[in-house]
């Protein structure tokens, strides 16, 4: 058995699908690019959430030990 690689050549390149392809996929790239944009932004607002409620009870807790103290 020989250990011989062929390369078999066709009419067409790889490349000559590829046009094709990209116009298909570029709508479902369109729309994942608006669903990731739209899942940075609720990410950005459930952090500036989620400091407001530390921001806050970080004051309460200040207030609470003043009181006390």
């Amino acid at each position: 058995m020989s250990d011989k690689v062929v390369e078999l050549k066709s009419g067409r390149r790889k490349s000559d699908h590829l046009p094709e392809a990209s116009l298909w996929f570029q709508p479902l790239d369109t729309r994942l690019t608006q669903i990731e944009r739209i899942v940075n932004r609720l990410e950005w607002q459930v952090w500036i959430i989620l400091c407001g409620v530390v921001a806050v009870l970080a004051l309460t807790l200040i207030e609470t030990l003043r009181l006390a103290g």
